[in-house]
């Protein structure tokens, strides 16, 4: 415990010897020296500062004797640490002799008080500052109690000056015949009231309680604004009120002044107002009466003089952004977006002077915050007698009208190409399918060292290629076959999202809000990544100097009025989820945007995009029963907003692996049913090249009869939908009297809408689209056997 105290001393501790060799030195002494412990023990006192020179050892030595004879008085020495810095210390030494009175050595401690005597120095310079400073303050009191005696006489004077004026400007208030007082704002007490007041109340005021004397009550009036204005000195108000004493109306002008004490006062110049009141009154009646007939009128209503507007209704005042009465006086040339229209619409009103008694015109008008809309203007002429005639102008918004007239007709156009794409797609899957399956089916057959394995891996290059479009024009037409399930829209953002990082590249900026707890849609997920990916695509190609994309995901609750808005009568209100995909790219005139969604439109380079990708989301949004718009202008980026509708069953992620090529091999024997020869040769080849035994039929009555004649079993029937005289439906149907344990697989190019019904529903049915390749096809029969997908 002594060892741990002497160590932690907040002061150095040394003991020597005689011979003035260090024999102990605690941690702060050491610090003190600056030097290690090891450095320090054992040496002599005088050479534990290796920074001092010679002279200064001789010294201290001197002085260590010195002390030997007079005591051990504690003194101040200037040392040197071991890197040569200079401290100032404190040494209280202790002697030690032994019994025979022989000097055995010393026990010192040491204090540095280099930072005190510094202080002390800093201390005293303060001082002299300080008393330098006072001294020269002194000198500046005095000079302004010099300039403040001068002031004072000065400010005096001026006094006794504004005293003489205040008299005269009260003489001038007396004068005048409308009412002038000033009031104490605190107090409410008169300090002033001129002739026109004391002559309307008939008695003298000043002195009295304003509250008291001009309304007759008991406390401070309830409109009084003495607060406001000693909150706001340097404001005047304006006001109107009734004096029930006098009976009168009047015009009030306040504000704050200097009173002669230096106190605040309230100034205050009342104006009689009483008969324009009246007139107003009256007016105001007349008027409102005028306006209750014209406001419930739906059309805008307006009177043209000169074609200078002279008066409006609220209703034409709204259709234009203006306040009422904004656009009187104004000529009528601010309303048209260019001079044609202005002269189209002068015309049409001079036909009046010929002696139409109506003229109507469709014209286009410009709103206060310069946006452009369409309207129906019908002119009557008034007082046709007249020197000036007026003209009466009613004009209707036609805005909604043409915004729906639009949307039916893009929804026309859309219904129509969606029709022709989904015609055209069952024929050209069936030789898609024929040509592809051929075409792997030689392939196998080829080394890659044969010249003619280049053509045939051409060939299925490109009959994929076909196949992408014409499904993308199926997903326009709203004719994709679709095997929806319900699923989480987040997570599927979040399993794509490593995909779309890659697919938009480094130089843009991504990022997701998605809402904690959104509801679940009902979807097909690989369509939902089909809109990710085009989405993604679309707004990459929109910013090739990089910018920024937003993916937004939140729970919304869709009314009739936010479809009636968006021009959707028939909309289903409820809750729906919504996809917004914002971009800050290059944006789109309002040209592009009314063709976005058009199959084969696109405004990239040749050879960079075929224009289906937006077509294809139009029609994936569309075919899960949601809704699609964009909002773009340009130079400010695009955003697209989807709504689906959502569901409350709880979404199931499914990502199966794929198995191994062996597995798709099979000894089973199958009934093929396809009218189209060439893709019945094709299939038949593919299913016996896996090792299954195939009985082909040309058409339902066909395979029909080979079921029946067949001796043995029949485990998996693979059908075309569309056939003549019997669908695939009803084929399955038929066999499965005979067979119930028979698996069906149906295949088309064609998905109508019985396909696409059984699709919804899911049980009991399987289905390949053409065209596909061998594998797809091996691999989808081998599902279907081994009880991997629905029977």
């Amino acid at each position: 415990m002594y060892r741990f105290a002497v160590e932690n001393m907040t002061q150095g501790l040394v003991t020597v010897d005689e011979k003035g060799v260090i024999s102990y030195a605690n941690e702060r002494f050491c610090r003190i020296v600056g030097s290690p412990r090891e450095e320090v023990l054992g040496v002599h006192l005088t050479k534990a500062f290796k920074a001092l020179e010679e002279p200064w050892r001789q010294i201290f030595q001197k002085q260590l004797k010195k002390r030997k004879k007079e005591g051990e008085t504690p003194h101040e020495n200037e040392w040197a640490r071991k890197e040569g810095e200079r401290i100032l210390v404190t040494i209280s030494p202790k002697l030690v002799f032994d019994t025979r009175g022989r000097f055995k050595g010393a026990l010192g401690v040491v204090t540095d008080v280099t930072s005190l005597q510094e202080r002390l120095q800093a201390l005293k310079k303060s001082k002299d500052r300080l008393e330098t400073r006072v001294a020269e303050h002194r000198k500046a009191v005095d000079h302004v109690h010099e300039v403040l005696r001068s002031e004072i006489i000065t400010r005096k004077r001026t006094e006794e000056k504004l005293l003489s004026e205040r008299e005269q400007v009260f003489d001038i208030f007396d004068a005048i015949n409308q009412i002038i007082y000033i009031v104490d704002p605190l107090t409410h007490r008169i300090l002033y009231a001129n002739k026109a007041l004391k002559d309307a109340f008939g008695k003298p005021l000043l002195g009295g309680i304003c509250y008291e004397e001009f309304q007759g009550l008991s406390s401070p009036c309830n409109f009084c604004n003495s607060e406001i204005l000693l909150k706001n000195p340097d404001k005047s108000y304006e006001w109107e009120y009734h004096n029930p004493v006098l009976n009168r109306h009047f015009f009030i002008i306040d504000r704050l002044i200097k009173w002669n004490d230096g106190r605040d006062a309230r100034f205050e110049i009342a104006i009689d107002i009483t008969e324009r009141k009246r007139a107003e009154k009256e007016l105001a009646r007349s008027e409102a009466r005028l306006r209750a007939i014209l406001a419930a009128s739906p059309l805008g209503i307006g009177l043209v003089e000169n074609r200078v507007m002279q008066w409006h209704n609220q209703t034409m005042a709204d259709m234009l952004g203006y306040e009422f009465g904004e656009l009187s006086g104004r000529d009528a040339r601010v309303l048209y977006p260019s001079q044609d229209e202005y002269e189209r619409a002068g015309r049409a009103m001079a036909a009046l002077e010929e002696g139409s008694k109506v003229s109507e015109i469709e014209t286009h008008w410009v709103r206060k915050d310069g946006s452009v809309f369409p309207c129906r203007i019908r002119y009557t002429r008034l007082y046709p007698g007249k020197e000036r005639p007026q003209v009466l102008a009613i004009a209707e918004d036609l805005s909604e009208t043409k915004r729906l007239e639009a949307q039916l007709l893009q929804s026309q156009k859309m219904e129509a190409i969606g029709t022709l794409a989904g015609g055209v797609a069952h024929d050209f899957n069936n030789l898609l399918t024929a040509i592809l399956g051929n075409a792997e089916l030689g392939l196998m057959d080829l080394s890659e060292n044969d010249p003619f394995y280049g053509y045939f891996d051409e060939i299925i290059k490109a009959s994929k290629r076909a196949a992408s479009l014409t499904q993308q024009l199926l997903a326009f037409s709203r004719k994709q076959i679709i095997q929806p399930r319900v699923i989480n829209l987040n997570e599927q953002l979040s399993y794509t999202e490593k995909m779309l990082r890659r697919l938009i590249g480094e130089d843009i900026s991504f990022e997701m809000h998605m809402e904690k707890d959104l509801w679940n849609i009902l979807a097909d997920p690989g369509q939902v990544e089909q809109v990710f990916m085009n989405l993604a695509v679309n707004a990459r190609d929109a910013m090739p100097q990089g910018g920024k994309l937003t993916v937004e995901t939140a729970n919304v609750q869709l009314d009739k009025g936010f479809f009636l808005e968006h021009g959707i009568r028939d909309g289903a209100p409820g809750p729906y989820i919504m996809l917004a995909v914002t971009d800050s790219g290059r944006g789109m005139d309002e040209a592009t945007r009314s063709r976005i969604f058009d199959p084969f439109f696109t405004t990239k380079e040749e050879g960079r995009g075929t224009g289906l990708g937006l077509s294809m989301v139009y029609g994936i949004v569309k075919q899960n029963k949601g809704y699609i718009w964009v909002y773009s202008e340009e130079g400010k980026g695009t955003c697209f907003k989807i709504y689906l509708p959502a569901v409350q069953e709880k979404s199931i992620m499914s990502h199966k692996e794929e198995k191994e090529a062996a597995w798709l091999y099979g000894s089973e024997t199958i009934l093929l049913a396809e009218d189209e020869r060439t893709v019945r040769i094709m299939a038949k080849r593919i299913l016996e090249m896996y090792g299954y035994t195939v009985l082909s039929a040309a058409n339902a009555g066909e395979a029909i009869g080979i079921s029946g004649q067949h001796p043995g079993p029949i485990q998996l029937l693979l059908t075309d939908v569309v056939m003549p005289g019997m669908t695939g439906w009803e084929l399955a149907r038929r066999i499965r009297r005979e067979r119930p344990h028979i698996k069906v697989i149906h295949m088309s190019g064609y998905p109508d809408k019985s396909i696409q019904d059984n699709a919804l529903v899911g049980e009991g049915f399987n289905f390949i689209e053409k065209p596909f390749s061998p594998e797809e096809l091996a691999r989808h029969i081998r599902r279907v056997l081994d009880g991997d997908a629905d029977i």
